[in-house]
């Protein structure tokens, strides 16, 4: 991977059971191929115009809320999106994201 390394803490929180997870992915402790992936998926994602909008949309209370801090070489962002509320790119991340920290906060 060229460029300047990934690291992205994300957490999940809300949903039914009101439970919390997340956790931290940095792309300079993934294999090569997930660190390619990683960068690929987060390159397409518009952090800089991408607002927080934490709110649950009307008859969905128990959607899920995500809140990401990235750091990208100097760039640093932070947002909060709903589940039902995220772009395409965005939930192309988030459901990337979430397996590898479940997996890591399980080990």
């Amino acid at each position: 991977m060229s460029g300047p390394e990934w690291r992205i803490r994300i957490k999940r929180s809300g949903g039914f059971a009101g439970v919390s997870l997340g956790g931290e992915v940095r792309s300079d402790e993934l294999s090569p191929e997930e660190a390619e992936e990683l960068d690929r998926l987060a390159s397409k994602v518009d952090f800089a115009s991408t607002g927080s909008d934490a709110q649950a949309r009307p008859g969905q209370p128990d959607r899920f809320q995500y809140s990401l801090v990235v750091d990208h070489g100097s760039d640093h962002y932070e947002l909060t999106s709903g589940e039902g509320s995220m772009d395409e790119p965005l939930r192309e991340l988030v459901r990337w994201l979430m397996p590898r920290v479940t997996r890591r906060a399980s080990t």
